[in-house]
């Protein structure tokens, strides 16, 4: 089983080929005939309950399929859906993903694309826009607070946002005033253990959610263990703009009804979670 050390590792090596097939010259080449950007960070700016979808099929705890559905085909469910803005991993060892397919889910759909990976390299910027993405996601556990600043100034000239999410308040405290968007990840990843045993979950409802420790004027993200739609609610009374679900998505037997569950969640419990 993995470790997050170990999927650096391999992303380390997976840019090398990448730069060798692929220039940043010729990236800059694909980007400069593409449309402009899609609005992202206005997408999870809207009153009422925004969700980002994941399309998903596997991940480091279980590297076995967890649905029978294809990205492309979550991603087809998504579009006919009330969610904002559709989530997809690229990084193909590891979570089955490709950036590949992130340009057709683009082109498929009319939502923002959030292009979520290991981003350890301005080349995978330059990458991202080039195959789709309208935002991406940076960890900020496993970069250095210049490194984000410096990251964000590159996907702003770029026309894309950032979603900068952490953990705990050390990795609060490593995100620049730059940021615009929080995303605060209720799944502990620590660097050297088992990935399949240090991906815990933290209880939304017990764990801080360092809201007040955000700038005010930021969009806030809750990310991972958002299993039902009492999940929403809860958190958008903490705070929250948005909420980032996959795994619920991915699990279900019916995930039209799910999508909508979670889409209204408010007009479900008024008067709190139960």
């Amino acid at each position: 089983m993995a470790t997050l050390k170990d999927i650096i590792e391999n992303k380390k090596r997976e840019i090398g080929l990448d730069k060798k097939q692929e220039s940043i010259e010729k990236l800059k080449e694909k980007i400069g005939i593409l449309l402009p950007t899609r609005d992202f960070s206005g997408s999870l700016s809207k009153s009422g309950i925004n969700i980002i979808a994941e399309t998903k099929i596997k991940s480091p705890t279980n590297l076995q399929r967890i649905n029978d559905k294809s990205m492309r085909d979550l991603a087809k469910y998504y579009e006919k859906s009330n969610v904002v803005a559709i989530s997809v991993l690229t990084d193909k060892n590891y979570f089955g993903g490709d950036k590949a397919i992130m340009q057709k889910i683009k082109e498929d759909t009319s939502k923002p694309i959030l292009q979520k990976d290991f981003i350890i390299d301005e080349y995978q910027i330059y990458q991202a826009r080039a195959y789709g993405a309208d935002a991406i996601l940076l960890i900020s556990s496993i970069l250095s607070k210049d490194k984000i600043k410096k990251f964000i100034e590159l996907s702003r000239e770029l026309e894309m946002e950032c979603l900068v999410e952490f953990n705990n308040e050390k990795d609060l405290n490593n995100i620049p005033d730059t940021a615009k968007i929080y995303g605060r990840n209720y799944r502990i990843i620590n660097y050297d253990t088992d990935f399949k045993k240090a991906n815990i979950h933290q209880d939304i409802y017990k764990s801080p959610d360092y809201i007040e420790k955000i700038p005010a004027n930021a969009i806030k993200v809750a990310e991972s263990r958002i299993m039902r739609k009492e999940d929403v609610n809860y958190l958008k009374r903490k705070g929250f703009n948005a909420f980032l679900v996959g795994t619920a998505f991915a699990l279900s037997k019916n995930i039209k009804m799910t999508i909508e569950e979670f889409t209204n969640a408010n007009s479900f419990s008024k008067k709190g979670f139960t």
